[in-house]
This record gives structure tokens, sequence and C-alpha cells, in this order.
């Protein structure tokens, strides 16, 4: 599917992990739906994409 579309990789939410941000087939697979909303009180991430380095962060949540 990358090649069809000239992509280097796929990112893709609406799939909740709430153990984070998970990267996987070599980078080319990003699933970043942590479950972020208070509902499911996951962890507070983000991805971060320079060039050909993709990197998941996470912080803690504070307040109620």
């Amino acid at each position: 599917m990358l090649k069809a579309y000239g992509a280097k990789r796929l990112v893709i939410g609406h799939t909740p992990s709430l153990s984070g941000i998970i990267i996987g087939a070599n980078g080319e697979l990003a699933r970043i739906d942590t479950g972020i909303s208070r509902f499911y009180n996951g962890p507070l991430t983000w991805l971060e994409i320079v060039g050909d380095k993709v990197t998941p962060h996470t912080t803690k949540r504070t307040g109620p």
C-alpha cells in the first residue's frame, strides 16, 4: 500500500492502545491512538516526524 501511494509510512488512529504509541513494520506503521481523552485516561502522547526519524513522546497527566 505504501508503494502504491509513494509513501514512507502509515500513521493510524482510532485503534486505542493504552500502553502508548506503537511503531511497527520497521518504522513504516505507527499506531498513535493512546486514549488521551479523560474517558480512557491513557497516556498523553504525540508523534514527532523529522525527515526519516520517527520519535514517539509521552508526558505524565497532571490535574484531575
